[in-house]
């Protein structure tokens, strides 16, 4: 379920529909979430729930083997390397 706050703001942050699996064990299921500011995002929960591998395909270390994940409205799940490094900076 997206969440959104009552600011106009075009996200900085989306996820649509993310999933990743391990072999046979889903890590993300069709998660989506978006964060325009001023809002801030936390992510908590016991170990082995998907924190780190979110924060991981966040920044592009890890594709999703679904679903998109924009960052100021640039889908980094279909961009070559060179121009997520671009990003980056």
């Amino acid at each position: 379920m997206p969440v959104t706050g009552s600011n106009s703001a075009s996200p900085v942050v989306q996820l649509r529909d993310v999933s990743l699996r391990f072999d046979n064990r889903a890590v993300l299921d069709r998660i989506s979430l978006q964060v325009a500011p001023p809002e801030r995002l936390v992510v908590i929960g016991p170990s082995g729930t998907g924190k780190s591998t979110l924060l991981r395909i966040l920044i592009g270390t890890l594709r999703p083997d679904s679903g998109s994940v924009y960052i100021k409205e640039r889908d980094i799940t279909r961009i070559p390397q060179r121009k997520l490094n671009q990003l980056r900076t």
